[in-house]
């Protein structure tokens, strides 16, 4: 048997054999593939460590790179991106290629799974890239402080290394990282190892049968609850506003529930007939006042405690537990309930289809 390290991912393989113009052969009698020259080097076998108590503590962490074009508008340009790629399973294990997909998808939380019902492009892998762990995420930064610097995202309302393009110096955040590789992951494409780091971090190599064993558990153990339509489910609509405050355009979640004692989801197309027999005297006089909204009798966010709250758990990143409102992911300011509720109106008013950014469940 022959050993080689392929220089792309890092990765150490034992072939067969190998042949002079570089098909390897994992196996006798097996498949032959092709590699590049430049990217196989051939070990010896006394040029393997031996792994040893000392090798050990070194505890190498590969540092994957690819390149992304910038976040930033003004920039565009294709910059590189540094990350490290861990099991989220409570293992720290490293992530190596070729990525083990069935064991990420047997790790999928629930939430996970509802994630990528909504937007099926994206997995949501159970994994870590930088800006999930603190603890790596400061190695990472003590490592390549040229690339990677922290930053205040607010998106997510907290300070953490991220990586900065190359060019212009705009921050390139966590999501977007998650969601590049998840799709490298999801395509089988290797990620080129940049370099590979000493961690302190240690490995933890029964976490994994443990963690599993765990969920496989508690998922059993769960009651099972009966889903009622309209009633459980609540749908989050996203919709783009101006902010009051710096004039951005921002993201806003909300409910939108019809506020007619029943708590049904109000959902595209909308039924505006059903909301013309409800309307109170009092909206009718409002509209009179102010003709370009028509004051449905809806519930949007900031018109029902418990669903506000409901929303914070979920969300919190995105709603302010201060204010108990959505807040601008520019500048931080809160994005009034009335607000919402106008431009909701006008929503229904022109039938215009609103996104659904995620289906939660109501559990009271």
């Amino acid at each position: 048997m022959v050993r080689f390290i392929n220089k792309k991912t890092g990765e150490i393989g034992e072939a067969y054999k190998i042949e002079k113009k570089i098909h390897i052969q994992f196996t006798e009698g097996g498949k032959e593939y092709q590699y590049d020259e430049k990217n196989i080097e051939i070990l010896k076998d006394e040029n393997v460590e031996p792994k040893t108590q000392e090798n050990d503590k070194k505890n190498l962490m590969p540092v994957y790179s690819f390149k992304r074009k910038c976040y930033s508008a003004k920039c565009g340009k294709m910059t590189e991106i540094l990350t490290y790629i861990k099991f989220d399973d409570g293992t720290d294990e490293d992530m190596v290629y070729p990525w083990d997909k069935n064991r990420l998808n047997k790790n999928k939380s629930p939430e996970a799974e509802m994630y990528h019902m909504e937007n099926p492009s994206i997995e949501y892998y159970p994994i870590k890239v930088i800006g999930s762990d603190k603890e790596i995420d400061e190695l990472m930064l003590k490592k390549f402080p040229k690339k990677i610097q922290t930053k205040y995202s607010g998106t997510q309302k907290r300070r953490y290394p991220m990586n900065i393009c190359q060019y212009c110096g705009a921050k390139q955040g966590e999501y977007f990282i998650y969601e590049w590789v998840n799709k490298a992951i999801q395509k089988m494409e290797a990620l080129p190892v940049f370099q590979m780091i000493e961690s302190e971090r240690r490995i933890n190599q029964d976490a994994y049968e443990e963690q599993t064993a765990k969920a496989l558990k508690e998922e059993y153990l769960k009651p099972k609850r009966a889903v009622v339509e309209g009633k459980n489910q609540i749908y989050i609509y996203s919709m783009i506003r101006t902010c009051h405050t710096c004039r951005e355009k921002t993201e806003v979640l909300t409910y939108a529930k019809y506020d007619d004692g029943t708590g049904e989801n109000l959902i595209y197309p909308w039924d505006k007939k059903r909301l013309n027999e409800n309307k109170s005297f009092e909206s009718e006089i409002r509209h009179m006042r102010y003709p370009t909204i028509e004051y449905y009798p809806i519930k949007v966010f900031g018109s029902d405690e418990d669903l506000d709250n409901i929303m914070l758990k979920m969300f919190p990143e995105r709603i302010s537990k201060k204010y108990l409102a959505n807040v601008c992911q520019h500048c931080g300011a809160k994005q009034k309930s009335s607000y919402i509720y106008r431009k909701m109106n006008r929503i229904i008013k022109d039938m215009e289809e609103l996104p659904v950014f995620k289906v939660v469940y109501n559990e009271f």
